[in-house]
């Protein structure tokens, strides 16, 4: 599913990666809040920090448990983030 985000002034579209089998969902949320603030924290553009929060949501869903991903699994997912403006 898409996602439209914004921070006041961009307006951004994010397609996640499509993945084959999610495995749990439960977590994704949370994930994506700690992508983004990963991202802002350290400096990344908007668009970036929006890329890095989507992988790292998607990478939750790929565990069982709950908000529990790997960087291994974000770095081969972040790329596959398509953001659309």
């Amino acid at each position: 599913h898409a996602t439209l985000a914004t921070n006041g002034s961009d307006r951004i579209t994010l397609y996640p990666p499509r993945l084959a089998e999610i495995v749990s969902p439960i977590g994704s949320g949370d994930s994506f809040d700690a992508g983004l603030a990963v991202g802002i924290a350290r400096g990344d553009a908007f668009d970036d920090a929006l890329q890095l929060a989507s992988a790292a949501a998607t990478a939750n869903a790929l565990s069982p448990h709950a908000a529990h991903l790997t960087d291994a699994d974000v770095r081969r997912l972040i790329d596959q983030v398509v953001l659309a403006t």
